[in-house]
């Protein structure tokens, strides 16, 4: 092996090093952003519960504060979605159309249901 071909060769692998540890990175970072926007619906879900017991006890309707928190609850989905969809896209994966598993890019049939991909 002459010097160039071994310089070249070490060349590719730091590239992929780069590329992996980039993915990683930006993996990890989407995974802390989703844990934080599931534990902000979290923290809405038991504000509107208690909302709802409180009304019930004070013999109330429900106020706008129930109103605003699921329609909260409802822009954090789609946020967690938004994010979940990145994640799929970093790990070269998508999601089943008949029963939502996440599959590979590259397989022909679900592992999960067994439907036949599109191509």
């Amino acid at each position: 092996m002459e010097i160039s071909d071994f310089k070249e060769t070490i060349s590719n692998v730091a590239e992929s090093v780069k590329s992996k540890s980039s993915e990683i990175f930006e993996s990890t970072k989407i995974k802390f952003a989703l844990s934080d926007a599931e534990g902000e619906v979290s923290k809405l879900m038991r504000e509107i519960g208690r909302c709802v017991y409180e009304s019930y006890k004070s013999g109330e309707e429900p106020d706008e504060t129930i109103h605003e928190n699921c329609e909260a609850i409802d822009a954090k989905y789609k946020e967690i979605e938004e994010m979940r969809s990145k994640l799929r896209g970093i790990k070269n994966i998508s999601v089943c159309p008949e029963c939502g598993a996440e599959i590979s890019n590259e397989s022909a049939f679900c592992n999960k249901c067994g439907a036949k991909l599109s191509e």
